[in-house]
């Protein structure tokens, strides 16, 4: 890989140099004066790069699972299951969220 790939891929993904240094074990003025000198990355740092970046991704989807998981888990909590259901089915029937479905039958109760 050269080193302008290297920063194209960092930048891709939000890593800094400085990140990207510490958890490779290379310091940043290492990175940026070897490096780039060399115009090459080592092969161990590129490999251990690409496992880096797939684990943020990993990390990051985790967070999102989580957070769905967290909102549904609340919104049966106030919901009985069976109520829960008939609701969840009508938000994807009209393609809507579960919120906004409740929402308006508060409004057309009131």
């Amino acid at each position: 890989m050269r080193y302008k790939d290297f920063l194209e891929l960092l930048d891709k993904h939000n890593v800094t140099i400085q990140e990207i240094a510490q958890v490779l074990g290379y310091s940043k003025y290492s990175i940026q004066n070897n490096w780039k000198a060399k115009n090459e990355i080592p092969k161990l740092a590129e490999t251990s790069l690409k496992i880096y970046i797939e684990l943020l991704k990993a990390k990051k989807e985790n967070q999102e699972l989580k957070k769905r998981l967290q909102k549904k888990t609340s919104s049966q909590m106030i919901l009985s299951s069976e109520i829960f259901a008939i609701a969840e089915a009508k938000c994807t029937n009209n393609n809507i969220s579960l919120k906004e479905y409740i929402s308006s039958l508060i409004v057309a109760n009131i």
